[in-house]
């Protein structure tokens, strides 16, 4: 839990984090946020935590809301800024699917009329949001639920038909990250808004009718918080364990269902109907590149009009041979790397981003050492 406000009569954003460790059943401080905010967005991915947006000048968002993006490693117990969300937002529901943070909806402030359709995807390697298919529906204070690679928003405050106060549905709608793509959803049991969606498809909310109360409702066929690795299988995926006995599933990695090198990391979640909690099993696979592979990376930086020299986070880069063509993008600081088999030479690499003269080169890959092959861009309008 990260930030809030203490009551309603009390509206003051707060900074405090605090987290619950199921194994001892207790609760602890963590390092504050860097600045206060209620109602923000979060979302969890890769083990971090992200916060979006949010009220920081008052609870109910009187002043506007925000756009600033903090995510938290617990490894390290320190947060980050991000770049900003794009638009000011609080009341968002956000998740982590696909290795990206997928945040749609919210109201931007405590107006009847202020709410969003928007989707957005954030890229963590490149520190860049990306504009997606909008909502069916301008929507806010809805519960945010990651199930099976897909995104699903729930529920929530939708614009009134009419002049009046907001409407609180139970309507429920799945992204689809990679379609980019909006489904409907069979409607919840209830109309509610103003709570959060928890792994294996839980939905928990507020509801008006006859009277103000808490409900949770499960999601069928969303059990399941991540996608499952393309690299990654188990089986059975159900066992009876014995009394004071063991059961055995096979776990099968597969090195042939990934395109490059690495550490590759995943989690087995483990639930049952005992009253215990079970620990989730890291798995990881080390994939080394073949003896004739190389390595091309380098930097793309800009020169801006003052001759100051920036990276160009999120470029394209574009890898083209003989054998076909694969790309990647440079992250935060302009970075990149991509292994290839050197049977692809020659190689073109064309560098592209939105602002910049694209440039392309030709690079030799070379068996087992890397290749550096570093990009600087002029902007598109010419400077006067």
């Amino acid at each position: 839990m990260a930030g809030g406000q203490r009551s309603v009569n009390d509206a003051a954003p707060l900074t405090a984090v605090h987290s619950f460790d199921p194994a001892t059943g207790r609760w602890s401080d963590g390092p504050g946020l860097p600045a206060p905010t209620a109602a923000a967005g979060s979302a969890v991915l890769d083990d971090q935590l992200y916060v979006v947006g949010g009220c920081q000048r008052g609870g109910s968002c009187e002043y506007g809301a925000a756009q600033a993006v903090w995510r938290y490693d617990p490894t390290s117990a320190s947060w980050t800024a991000l770049a900003d969300y794009p638009e000011r937002a609080a009341y968002l529901a956000c998740g982590g699917v696909a290795g990206r943070v997928i945040c749609a909806g919210g109201s931007y402030d405590s107006g009847t009329t202020a709410l969003s359709r928007s989707t957005y995807s954030y890229d963590p390697v490149a520190d860049v949001w990306t504009r997606m298919a909008d909502l069916p529906t301008a929507v806010h204070q809805a519960q945010a639920v990651v199930g099976n690679g897909q995104f699903v928003v729930a529920g929530g405050l939708v614009p009134p038909a009419e002049p009046g106060p907001e409407t609180l549905v139970n309507q429920a709608v799945a992204f689809n990250p990679g379609r980019n793509t909006w489904t409907a959803l069979p409607a919840l049991p209830f109309a509610m808004a103003g709570g959060s969606g928890a792994c294996g498809g839980y939905v928990m909310g507020i509801i008006k009718e006859p009277v103000y109360a808490s409900r949770m409702v499960r999601l069928s066929g969303y059990d399941s918080c991540t996608a499952t690795p393309s690299w990654l299988s188990a089986g059975p995926a159900t066992l009876t364990v014995p009394a004071h006995g063991s059961a055995t599933t096979t776990v099968t990695l597969d090195a042939s269902a990934l395109s490059q090198p690495g550490t590759y990391t995943a989690d087995l979640v483990l639930s049952s109907d005992a009253p215990s909690v079970v620990a989730p099993v890291r798995v990881t696979l080390t994939v080394t590149p073949p003896r004739t592979w190389g390595e091309v990376a380098g930097t793309v930086t800009g020169r801006t009009c003052d001759g100051t020299v920036v990276p160009v986070k999120g470029a394209d880069i574009e890898f083209t041979s003989w054998a076909g063509a694969t790309s990647t993008a440079a992250d935060r600081t302009g970075q990149y790397g991509v292994w290839l088999d050197k049977r692809n030479n020659p190689l073109t690499v064309l560098v592209s981003r939105d602002g910049w003269v694209a440039q392309s080169r030709t690079v030799k890959v070379k068996a087992g050492v890397t290749a550096t092959a570093n990009f600087t861009l002029v902007p598109v309008k010419p400077c006067r």
